[in-house]
């Protein structure tokens, strides 16, 4: 994980969750998705859209043929 987000006080978000969850992919994505805010298997794996949030995105995907590596995953929330 990127030592700034990792080490930012920045606000008190933190502070009530359990730390930051890093967006994954190429940074230079054409296409980007962003959630809400993370949850318990965000934080226990460190990723975005893992579970339930991933299995209605895949699927979604799928049906346009879009593969996850060629997109970038993030929450509006760290």
């Amino acid at each position: 994980m990127n030592e700034a987000l990792k080490n930012c006080q920045s606000c008190s978000i933190c502070a009530q969750s359990r730390g930051p969850v890093a967006g994954v992919g190429p940074i230079d994505a054409k296409l980007a998705f962003v959630g809400g805010q993370s949850f318990y298997e965000e934080y226990a794996t460190q990723a975005p859209f893992i579970g339930p949030a991933w299995t209605e995105l895949a699927d979604a995907l799928a049906k346009v043929q879009i593969h996850r590596e060629d997109t970038f995953l993030t929450h509006a929330v760290k």
